[in-house]
């Protein structure tokens, strides 16, 4: 009998463990709403439209560092830029990082990884993570583990 309870009592401990720390690897919620805030800087990603992409803001509590997330089907991420109806965080080849009307492309499609120094965030089209500078220039570079490239 003792071993029946013993069983039953991990069984309880250990399954919603399994089932709730299986969750996405997003920040938040579908539809959700969150600031990404580098880690070097201590700067906000912000878009501001008609200036491409201005994503450093100096304070977090902008509007403009306000971000919606929307699942997709592929594991990735939409990024819609709150101060922009209808505006993502986009990317090209080149390494730009804008805003630009919301496609679907995959240019707009972010992976989300939760790492131990924070999260990063890599384009599914160019394979290549968000990044910044000292400046508070935004970009994205071959993923190299950098605190640049990290986010919270």
């Amino acid at each position: 009998m003792r071993k029946l309870i013993t069983k039953i009592l991990a069984t309880a401990v250990i399954v919603p463990a399994v089932v709730f720390g299986a969750g996405s690897a997003a920040s938040a919620a579908d539809g959700g709403t969150v600031t990404w805030k580098n880690k070097a800087t201590g700067k906000c990603l912000a878009g501001v439209r008609g200036i491409g992409m201005n994503v450093l803001a100096g304070s977090c509590g902008i509007y403009q560092s306000k971000w919606t997330e929307y699942s997709q089907s592929d594991g990735t991420w939409l990024l819609k830029a709150q101060a922009m109806d209808m505006w993502c965080l986009d990317s090209n080849a080149n390494g730009s990082v804008y805003t630009l009307k919301c496609n679907g492309g995959n240019y707009q499609k972010w992976y989300q990884t939760s790492t131990s120094t924070g999260w990063q965030l890599k384009n599914k089209a160019t394979g290549r993570c968000l990044d910044s500078n000292a400046n508070g220039e935004v970009y994205t570079l071959a993923c190299n583990g950098g605190n640049y490239q990290r986010w919270a």
